[in-house]
Order: C-alpha cells, then structure tokens, then sequence
C-alpha cells in the first residue's frame, strides 16, 4: 500500500517536473478526460474569446491582441495557437486561410471572417465567449451530478473495507480459540 502510495506520488513529482503543467501537450490530454475535457476546453475557449473580443472591439490590431491574449490564457494549448496565429497574421496571411497551419480549433478560426470589422469581429468574439461560458457552466453541472454519486460510493467502499479490515483479526482470534 505505501509503495504503491510512493510510486504515485514520485510519478505525478516527475510528470510535472518534466511535462509540466504548462505545456501544450498536457492540456490536450485534459481535453480527452470524459466530461471534464469537455468543460476545461469550453472554459479556455469562453477565456480566448472573452479576452480577443475586450482587445479587438478597442481597437487593438489583431496580432497583438494575439500575443496579448496567448500571454493572458491559462490554457496553454489555445496560448500555443494563438502565439503561431499571431506570428503568421504579422508576417502577412489572412487569418482565414490559417486553418491548416494554426493549432486553433477550427470554432474559433471561423470568427476571423470578420477581421476587417473589428467592431463586429469584436462583438462575434464576445458572444462566442459568452456560448462558451454557457457550456462550461452546463458541463459543470453535469460533472457534479456525476461525481457525486461515484464519491459516495468510494467512501462507502472505504469504510466496508476499514471495518473488515478491523474485524478480520477478530475473527482469526475467535476461530483460533475454538
């Protein structure tokens, strides 16, 4: 029990030491997670668009809004995106025909159709933002309504297994004495 106990800890020390928790790679994995990669992924995208839409609608050229918001997300699997974007929007490509070559979800690279409207790009990013939040808020409900029960079901196997494990002696002492 307490190797096993060792063994995960050392491994999760190791994985955060060497993979770490910002990088790229790590937060594409989250999205995997059943349910819970479903709300981690719509609350970076609900933070990107979020953050894009604020910048964009004041007037802030895209590239930098780009870089800005890359250095401003916790998910650094959208950060990691949005600095390539923004590399590439400087160097001259339209934003549209990045599909291919950014690693943005492709929901997100739609709403760059409106580029050279920064007032209604501005407005597409908040509402997007807000759709976003709206599905993290309803996957959260979701996970809660599933975690729940699968909680109250490792606690009582626990216990179960605590009170055998104390009664076991017990009755190995009452079945020796007879």
């Amino acid at each position: 029990g307490l190797a096993l106990l060792a063994t995960v800890v050392w491994g999760g020390y190791v994985f955060v030491r060497y993979v770490g928790l910002k990088s790229a790679g790590f937060w594409k994995t989250l999205y995997v997670i059943p349910v819970a990669g479903d709300v981690i992924r719509a609350s970076g995208m609900s933070q990107f668009c979020h953050l894009m839409g604020i910048m964009v609608s004041r007037g802030v050229e895209l590239p930098q809004a780009l870089e800005l918001t890359s250095q401003s997300l916790s998910d650094q699997n959208l950060a990691s995106g949005a600095r390539q974007m923004s590399g590439l929007v400087r160097e001259g490509h339209s934003a549209v025909s990045l599909r291919s070559q950014v690693a943005l979800p492709r929901e997100l690279l739609s709403l760059f159709t409106w580029r050279n409207e920064n007032q209604e790009l501005g407005t597409a990013l908040t509402a997007s933002g807000e759709l976003y939040a709206a599905q993290c808020d309803v996957g959260a409900r979701c996970l809660s309504a599933v975690i729940t029960p699968m909680i109250v079901i490792f606690v009582g196997a626990s216990v179960g297994l605590s009170v055998i494990g104390l009664f076991m002696p017990l009755i190995k002492l009452l079945n020796d004495l007879s």
